[in-house]
């Protein structure tokens, strides 16, 4: 098979990595209790630029609670 044909059909790794934690549970405000993101932003996440990327992980980021430290984890 030609290589450098096939080169050009090839995704290149992002370098923002999905926040998905697999823990994948819609709260009743919308958002995921795993990783903090809106169902919009997880629909938009495959298609989402660098800078998009960047913007939700920011975003969900500030929308998940803090560790609650007696359970070493975040209180869902």
């Amino acid at each position: 098979m030609d290589r450098g044909r096939l080169a050009g059909h090839m995704q290149r790794p992002m370098a923002t990595p999905s926040p998905c934690t697999g823990e994948c549970r819609v709260g009743a405000q919308g958002i995921c209790r795993g990783c903090g993101r809106t169902l919009e932003e997880i629909a938009a996440w495959s298609t989402a630029t660098e800078a998009q990327r960047a913007a939700i992980v920011k975003a969900a980021m500030a929308r998940r609670p803090a560790p609650d430290p007696r359970k070493g984890s975040p209180e869902r």
